[in-house]
């Protein structure tokens, strides 16, 4: 079966973070490791928890508001990851091509979360309108 696409994308964000960190100085260690993987592994948390509220003419609007706030949640996240990142990188923690490849993957998945917001937007209004689909 295969897995959703924004799941694909950001298992790939987890592995480069890790692959990245893996070998950082020691005086990394004890803070920016621990908030980068932790940063990385949020953004596939509320992906996952977002797409689990399930979107049909039944899910309540509370409930597609909560899968909306997962989802700008996790943009949130991944522009922090960014930015957290580039500032690694001003202090030569992360190399200009890691930062290149994080920022090219991390931009991936913002724009399949912007999409997958977007789609869900125009279903919600779909299914409040009774209309099939």
């Amino acid at each position: 079966m295969a897995k959703f696409n924004i799941i694909n994308k950001a298992e790939k964000v987890v592995d480069y973070v890790l692959t990245i960190t893996e070998k950082s100085p020691k005086k990394l260690r004890c803070d920016l490791v621990p908030e980068l993987r932790k940063l990385a592994f949020l953004i596939m948390n509320d992906i996952v928890r977002a797409n689990f509220i399930v979107l049909n003419e039944k899910t309540k609007a509370t409930d597609v508001d909560k899968r909306l706030e997962y989802q700008t949640d996790c943009q949130s996240t991944i522009r922090v990851l960014e930015a957290t990142c580039e500032i690694c990188n001003k202090h030569s923690y992360v190399t200009n091509h890691q930062l290149e490849t994080l920022s090219k993957q991390t931009q991936e998945l913002f724009d399949m979360v912007s999409k997958w917001i977007t789609s869900d937007t125009q279903r919600c209004a779909v299914v409040r309108l009774g209309v099939p689909q």
